[in-house]
């Protein structure tokens, strides 16, 4: 006698038998307590009634650990014969606190869920049923009178807890198999293809991969469902059971079915893996109509799909009874079919690829217009940083400022969230600066494999890159003027597609970047002093009136420290006038270094410098000129091996403390600069306080 290892059915009685005895003992034991209650007729205590109502807690608490996995394989298996024996125990408990009307009438729906988890939608509602005919039957043994109403009511309750959630999860289940089904599909339809978007209506965000993975979902199906349609009329013109496209991966190797003819089919329903897969793969990869047939009878044929030198796949024809032609016949239909076939592909990747530029088209040109909105350098700055991490998965971006002659770059704007700070100096050995001297773009998906490297300077914020993009913006006649920096927290998911489409940006960007940095650096000429770098008095006069004005308008104190550099004239007689500009660019280094940078620090005239504070009372500003004053001192200038002693003279005032007028502060500042001079230089003055 054959035997299956592991079947042993006295062992399978033994189990059977083990499970029916408690459950028949149970209800034999609620059988006879149910009699004895029907002889005493005892109204139950009060403490029974809580009990009935805590138990429909403890069922939804039990239902959850099972649908949850909280409960062992084991007990799950033998889940229907405990539920007979809690159904034993609760129908006695039902039946004591009042039939119909106990508060516990619910758990029955519970049970019946059980049943029906663990079997069918059949087997639950048969539990259901047989409760509501036993507590039929009860009641009126207990001296119950039946309410049509009520019982209606329960039957219903029982009904819908048991069968109703049970009925929606295999729905979803269904539903998901589907859609799985469905996506599987498209995968194997768009193996080893690009991103596929569709439509025209586009925003900026639609350029990030999980829109365009929508959009490629969409278009696959649409492709699908013309392919099935294609490969439905070969089956009927060849007679065959089934017709089969296999899309095929170079790269891989490997073949999927991507399209079939039979009708509400998750996968090919006839198609022979172990005897025909070797044939679809042999006729992909060299060109050749491959047939099986006995005699004049050809039951399978497999052509290549090609168009020119490109290599779609391959399909295949196949019936258990036999095709229509003869095998030479078949092989030449199904080339042909093939052939078509091929056709029908480049049109479909054709309108998919027209579909993606439907959509990055307008996508692109709405962020060019943001970028164009932007007014300063800053706001064109943020402006890029932040479509950057838009049209990506990019978590942080950051714009590099570079000078191609001098191969140095700065940090100019980052994303908001970005740890690095704007200003931050780009080392001649890090990532970005070797990008942009070579002029060449980087993308790592998995940018684990730069743990360690510097990407931008020295003081970095240390962090876990996942992706990483250098894109330089170049332009031809002069080289590179930055690059966008993109990152991602996440390997794999900085995807070329989202790369092309920075890198598409960047080339919208170069010119606003160029356009907007000319004027900024004409600005900055027009409003600094060529020698100190300082700004000029035309820029000091602009600010004065505006600080000033804003110091009236909301009632905070704004100082002007005005300092000269002692026997300058000197200075340059005895040293010469290089010796003098060494001079003064020393001192308006030694300012820039003491200020802040809300400061307005300005070469007036000649030796003479000025600085405005805002929102700086008169002893603050004394405090700051006395700073500055001394770390003049401290530094005289070297020139050759001679050693040039430098000091200054300040002179302070404050508006409104000093002065009431608008106009007078400089006079005032100016005044006490005099004095100081008057008395001996190297010391700071205070203008008087104004006259109440």
């Amino acid at each position: 006698m054959l035997r299956i290892p592991g079947e042993n059915p006295r062992s399978e009685r033994q189990r059977l038998l083990a499970n029916a005895v408690p459950a028949a003992l149970a209800w034999c034991i609620a059988i006879a307590a149910l009699y004895a209650l029907r002889r005493t007729a005892t109204h139950p205590s009060a403490w029974l009634g809580l009990v009935a109502a805590a138990s429909n807690l403890v069922a939804l608490g039990a239902g959850w650990a099972a649908s949850s996995g909280r409960i062992t394989a084991k007990l799950r298996a033998a889940l229907p014969w405990w539920l007979v024996v809690a159904s034993a125990l609760l129908f006695l408990l039902v039946e004591i606190t009042g039939g119909l009307r106990s508060p516990a009438v619910l758990v029955p729906g519970f049970i019946a869920l059980g049943f029906a988890w663990r079997g069918s939608l059949a087997n639950g509602a048969t539990a259901a049923a047989l409760w509501i005919a036993a507590l039929v039957v009860a009641d009126p043994m207990l001296h119950r009178h039946v309410d049509p109403a009520w019982l209606f009511s329960v039957a219903v309750a029982l009904f819908s807890v048991g069968l109703i959630p049970i009925a929606y999860a295999r729905r979803a289940v269904t539903e998901e198999a589907k859609a799985r089904a469905r996506l599987a599909r498209v995968e194997g339809y768009l193996a080893d293809r690009r991103m596929t978007p569709l439509g025209n209506d586009a925003v900026v965000g639609d350029l990030r991969s999980e829109r365009q993975a929508q959009f490629q979902t969409a278009e696959g199906l649409r492709h699908i469902d013309a392919l099935d349609r294609y490969l439905r009329d070969v089956r009927d013109t060849m007679g065959a059971d089934e017709v089969v496209f296999w899309r095929f991966n170079e790269a891989r190797q490997t073949q999927r079915a991507a399209a079939w003819s039979t009708e509400q089919a998750t996968s090919p329903r006839y198609f022979d893996r172990d005897a025909w897969a070797p044939l679809v793969r042999w006729a992909a990869e060299t060109g050749q109509v491959q047939c099986v047939a006995d005699g004049d009878v050809s039951f399978f044929v497999v052509a290549p799909v090609r168009e020119g030198g490109r290599v779609h796949g391959a399909l295949s024809i196949s019936s258990r009874a036999g095709l229509t032609h003869t095998p030479d016949g078949a092989k030449r239909w199904a080339a042909r079919h093939a052939a078509h076939a091929a056709v029908l592909l480049d049109l479909l990747d054709l309108r998919r690829e027209a579909s993606r530029h439907l959509l990055s088209t307008p996508a692109l040109i709405r962020a060019a217009e943001r970028l164009q909105a932007a007014k300063t350098t800053d706001a064109l700055g943020a402006a890029i940083c932040q479509t950057a991490i838009e049209v990506t998965s990019a978590q942080r971006s950051a714009l590099i400022r570079w000078d191609p002659e001098h191969e140095t770059g700065t940090v100019m704007a980052v994303s908001r969230g970005h740890a690095l700070a704007p200003g931050l100096a780009i080392d001649g050995d890090s990532v970005v600066a070797e990008q942009c001297s070579m002029r060449k773009l980087l993308h790592k998906e998995d940018a684990r494999v730069l743990r360690g490297a510097t990407i931008y300077g020295r003081g970095e914020p240390k962090r876990e890159l996942g992706g990483l993009a250098v894109l330089p913006l170049a332009r031809a006649d002069i080289g590179v003027i930055g690059a966008i920096v993109i990152e991602s927290d996440v390997h794999d998911t900085l995807t070329r597609r989202e790369v092309e489409n920075v890198s598409l940006l960047g080339v919208i960007a170069a010119r606003s970047l160029e356009t907007a940095w000319e004027i900024e650096e004409e600005w900055r000429r027009a409003r600094t002093d060529g020698l100190t770098g300082l700004y000029n008095r035309r820029h000091f006069d602009e600010q004065l009136a505006r600080i000033v004005s804003d110091s009236l308008a909301h009632g905070s104190p704004a100082s002007l420290i005005v300092a000269d550099v002692d026997h300058f004239k000197r200075v340059n007689d005895t040293y010469g006038h290089e010796a003098g500009d060494a001079v003064l660019k020393a001192v308006a280094r030694v300012f820039l270094d003491c200020l802040r940078a809300e400061d307005v620090c300005a070469r007036y005239g000649g030796e003479e410098i000025a600085i405005l504070l805002p929102e700086t009372s008169v002893a603050r500003a004394q405090e700051v000129a006395e700073r500055v004053r001394k770390a003049i001192a401290a530094k005289p200038v070297q020139r050759g091996d001679r050693t040039i002693k430098v000091t200054a003279s300040f002179g302070v005032a404050g508006y409104p403390e000093s002065t009431a007028l608008r106009d007078a502060l400089f006079p005032a500042a100016d005044k006490a600069l005099y004095e100081a001079k008057d008395g001996g230089r190297n010391q700071v003055r205070t203008a008087h306080s104004a006259v109440g």
